[in-house]
């Protein structure tokens, strides 16, 4: 019954009753929020939805007190995005931040109702590879509709944050022709050729392998030989009689048909004067000298040359000459020859160079020209009678 002024605040709102008479009393309120909203000012309860609650106090007066809350909750919102990225990510939809790690990351903004916009991103990184397919082809090489016809390292497509590459090695195909020729046949690659012909086996590195294969009939060539003793073929010594096989070139296996006679000399023994001619040579010596091998018997001769023997005098004499070798009288200068045989029985040839000078005479007539005596100067010798007297000396001939 007494006036009284009351004031209270609720949320901001100032509310003042001026009481005149005790009486219930009543308020509304109207709040927005978001999510929840906990109303102290009234039942002190949290609401989680939108709506009009109303709680019954009691004022100051001792009467009831009604409070209505008009609520509009508004719900946060949120969202969240997986992503996979290589190396590294920037969450433009978010934080804007560059990360180079998995993990999750949060960015808060606020939504058109004023509350919270939680965004969440949960982020795998997975570093870069490179895988690396190395080829080698011959001329050329086909990858994903694309033919490549030169060696190179190529960039295709990148899956997984894997990219693929290939290294590519490009070898111009090529043939390698081996020529073989063979007797009756020829084996290649396991399998045998008895025909003449250009034949195609395997491709390895890009080169083709070819055979060019000449096939020859085998035959036999035989050589007939007849030895003395041995016979060498082919660097080895054979001593017997036989057939032996030899080499085989060209197809053809050569053979040797062997005599082997054991060997024999026939010596022919001749003595002679100063030469003996044999087999049309002309032999000056003793010895043994070897001649032809015919059938294996070789002829020897065994020669004993005995040498003619010559001997020349030269001399000089006056008027005649007694040659004892001949018991000839020479009375005129000149070469004589006599022939005998020496002890071997061969001529024995003696020559003679003579030289005959004559002696000289003169006949000197004196008359003493002093009485009784006179010395004759020829020979010193003084004589003292007359008479023919000699005087011998020694002319310029000796």
């Amino acid at each position: 019954t007494d006036s009284d002024e009351i004031t209270e605040t609720v949320g901001c709102v100032t509310e003042t009753l001026v009481l005149t008479i005790n009486s219930s009393s009543s308020e509304s309120a109207s709040q927005t929020a978001c999510d929840s909203y906990t109303w102290s000012a009234g039942s002190g309860d949290t609401y989680t939805s939108s709506g009009t609650y109303s709680f019954t106090g009691t004022n100051a007066a001792g009467c009831p007190d009604t409070k209505t809350l008009v609520l509009t909750i508004n719900s946060s919102t949120s969202e969240s995005t997986s992503v996979t990225a290589c190396d590294t990510y920037t969450w433009t939809e978010g934080t804007g931040t560059t990360y180079n790690a998995s993990g999750t990351y949060t960015s808060t903004s606020t939504n058109a109702a004023g509350c919270t916009h939680t965004k969440t991103l949960v982020l795998t990184i997975t570093p870069s590879s490179i895988n690396i397919t190395t080829i080698a082809a011959c001329d050329s090489y086909s990858l994903n509709g694309t033919a490549y016809t030169a060696t190179g390292l190529y960039t295709g497509t990148t899956i997984a944050c894997v990219t693929e590459k290939l290294d590519l090695t490009i070898t111009p195909s090529s043939i390698n022709t081996t020529t073989i020729a063979a007797c009756d046949s020829y084996t290649w690659n396991g399998t045998a050729y008895t025909e003449t012909g250009l034949y195609t086996g395997t491709t390895a590195n890009c080169v083709t392998q070819k055979l060019d294969l000449t096939i020859t009939p085998s035959s036999i060539n035989t050589t007939t030989i007849a030895a003395c003793d041995s016979y060498s073929w082919n660097g080895t010594a054979y001593t017997a009689t036989g057939l032996y096989t030899g080499t085989t070139t060209n197809c053809v296996t050569e053979k040797l048909d062997l005599t082997i006679t054991p060997s024999s000399i026939n010596t022919t023994t001749i003595a002679a004067c100063d030469s003996y001619s044999w087999n049309g040579t002309a032999y000056t010596e003793t010895g043994l000298y070897t001649g032809t091998t015919t059938n294996c018997v070789t002829q020897k001769l065994d020669l004993t040359i005995t040498p003619s023997t010559t001997g020349t005098t030269t001399t000089s004499a006056c008027d005649t000459y007694l040659w004892s070798v001949n018991g000839t009288t020479y009375t005129a200068s000149g070469t004589y020859t006599n022939v005998t045989n020496n002890a071997g029985g061969c001529s024995h040839t003696q020559t003679l160079v003579l030289t005959i000078n004559n002696s000289t005479s003169s006949v000197e007539t004196v008359t003493s020209p002093t009485c009784g005596t006179y010395t004759w100067s020829a020979n010193s010798t003084t004589y003292t009678s007359s008479g023919t007297y000699t005087s011998t000396s020694t002319n310029a001939a000796g």
